[in-house]
C-alpha cells in the first residue's frame, strides 16, 4: 500500500515534529534527571501534496476510503528527507482538501503523517 506517486510534495510548510524520547525526574537535590525511554520516536510532518487533475483526486479518495480504512491504517511512504521507504499513518485520519482553480482539477491535500525514526 504506497502513497499514491501522482501527487506532488509542496514544501510550504513542511517540517518536522520529534516526540521526545525522554523523562525528566526532578531529583531533592534540585538536579533534573534525564532518561532516555525509547529507542525510536515519533516524528509528525505537516505536509501539503498538490493533485493536478480530477482523476488523480479520485483515485486518491479510493486509496484513502478504502485502501488505508480512511486514513487508520499503515502505508508505505517515500520521506522526503532521506528518500527512504518508511511506513506512515495520517494523524488521526485527517485530511483537508483546497482547491486551487474554478475547474476544480487541481486541489492541494493537507495532512499531517507520521512515521517512526
Amino acid at each position: 500500500m504506497a502513497f499514491p506517486a501522482a501527487l506532488v510534495l509542496l514544501f510550504d510548510g513542511f517540517q518536522e515534529n520529534v516526540s521526545p524520547a525522554v523523562r525528566r525526574t526532578e531529583m531533592e537535590d534540585l538536579f533534573v534527571k534525564q532518561t532516555k525511554t525509547a529507542s525510536k520516536v515519533l516524528v509528525k510532518r505537516p505536509v501539503q501534496y498538490l493533485i493536478t487533475s480530477k482523476a488523480d483526486k479520485d483515485a486518491f479518495m479510493t486509496w484513502f476510503n478504502d485502501t488505508i480504512n480512511r486514513g487508520a491504517d499503515w502505508f508505505d511512504w517515500t520521506d522526503p528527507y532521506d528518500s527512504v521507504e518508511k511506513s506512515a499513518r495520517i494523524v488521526g485520519g485527517q485530511i483537508s482538501l483546497r482547491p486551487k482553480r474554478k475547474g476544480l482539477d487541481r486541489w492541494v491535500l493537507g495532512c499531517e503523517i507520521e512515521t517512526y525514526v
